[in-house]
């Protein structure tokens, strides 16, 4: 079967597949012309097509109902003949409203008025979108986060004391920490996860209710852990054998130069751009449709920067309005969405923003509690962390 380009990568590295060796497997003039992959899934996803295969089946229907119209009937646009008119539908509809009744001497001039519309419409801002423009939305799905500094940048004045309160930051230092006092090198299992006497003096560490009578999981089990593994490894401070994990100079110079800010920025990168999210779900729950979760991760925490307080329903009511076809599978069943909105939180709030120490969760009463929802307020280090450059008008 052949690996998908935001697939784990076959080498066990835990980063995405084609942040590894998919430049090792393919020719390179072929991946230098590919369509990116994350953009085509993104505009099929949003307009409620599974494939490729079931968008040609969908024109193919489309183009045999326009055939057969009356002369006159108005034509509807492809979604609106689909039953889900969306944005793109609106849009259609503005364009034909300001080319009607205009008159273009050639073709260049229609494709300058057509571009001119087009462009105007594309940097709009959104209600849905939060005051972001599609032009923005775009950007945030298909361009790494370093490829957006004019819309957010980690800022370079986050202090390192603050920075070490992240609780991936703080899980790295200890491990490396950890590693140096072991003369520079740990045993790993046979899966190669760290040992249960490692994973024992971290959950000493960092768990205060850690029963030291009870039995040790296993790293996997422990996503914080698992996840500073993954990035130590990624970032050259370890190499691994097929047996040890020894620390590199890059390593050492972390541990000596305690520039937490420096560290908070690289992993914070590394996690946002290079590692798969789906290693922290079930194998059963590794699917693409959950990918967009990754991939729109500068919105949700844009939601964050607007809403830094309230319940994670709340929370979620936002980003499906802004992706409704994160939940169209479910059609409406609300056990269904109830399960997409579980998932959402586990990922975005449980894992990432919890990893990196960007929120606060305490249960939201008992009437929350029935409805599987939590209240969150963001954290001082959120707010210090990044630098925002995006719009934040003011919407009735």
């Amino acid at each position: 079967m052949k690996t998908g380009r935001n697939s784990p990568c076959p080498c066990g590295s835990g980063r995405k597949y084609k942040h590894c060796c998919l430049s090792k497997d393919e020719d390179s003039a072929r991946t230098a012309v590919r369509l990116d992959e994350n953009t085509a899934r993104f505009l099929l996803s949003q307009n409620g097509f599974d494939s490729p295969d079931d968008f040609d089946s969908a024109m193919r229907r489309y183009q045999m109902y326009c055939e057969n119209l009356p002369d006159g009937a108005p034509i509807p646009t492809l979604m609106e003949f689909l039953g889900r008119a969306n944005q793109a539908s609106d849009v259609s509809r503005k364009m034909g409203d300001e080319l009607r009744g205009r008159n273009f001497a050639n073709m260049d001039e229609l494709d300058r008025f057509t571009e001119e519309q087009i462009d105007a419409m594309s940097s709009a801002p959104l209600e849905d979108f939060e005051g972001i423009s599609s032009g923005e939305m775009h950007r945030i799905i298909s361009e790494s986060f370093e490829g957006k500094s004019d819309l957010v940048e980690i800022s370079d004045e986050l202090p390192d004391d603050l920075a070490l309160s992240s609780e991936l930051v703080g899980t790295v230092s200890w491990l490396l920490r950890y590693i140096a006092e072991n003369d520079g090198e740990v045993r790993l299992t046979s899966r190669g996860n760290y040992p249960r006497i490692l994973c024992r003096s971290y959950l000493k560490k960092f768990d205060p209710w850690f029963n030291r009578k009870e039995s040790v999981p296993s790293e996997a089990a422990m996503p914080f852990l698992f996840s500073a593994h993954i990035a130590i490894v990624a970032a050259g401070y370890t190499v691994e054998t097929a047996s040890k994990s020894l620390l590199t100079t890059d390593g050492v110079v972390v541990i000596t130069r305690s520039g937490w800010a420096e560290l908070f920025s690289e992993l914070l990168l590394f996690i946002l751009d290079e590692m798969d999210w789906q290693i922290w779900q079930d194998e059963n729950l590794q699917h693409d449709h959950f990918t967009i979760i990754q991939d729109s991760v500068l919105f949700s925490l844009y939601l964050l920067h607007r809403h830094p307080t309230g319940t994670t329903g709340d929370f979620f009511r936002r980003f499906a309005k802004a992706f409704p076809a994160y939940i169209q599978p479910a059609n409406g069943n609300p056990d269904i969405e109830d399960f997409f909105r579980l998932e959402y939180k586990t990922l975005f709030f449980d894992r990432f923003c919890a990893l990196f120490g960007l929120v606060h969760i305490k249960p939201a009463g008992p009437e929350g509690a029935m409805k599987g929802e939590n209240e969150y307020e963001a954290t001082e280090l959120f707010r210090k962390a990044f630098k925002w450059k995006l719009p934040r008008p003011t919407m009735g």
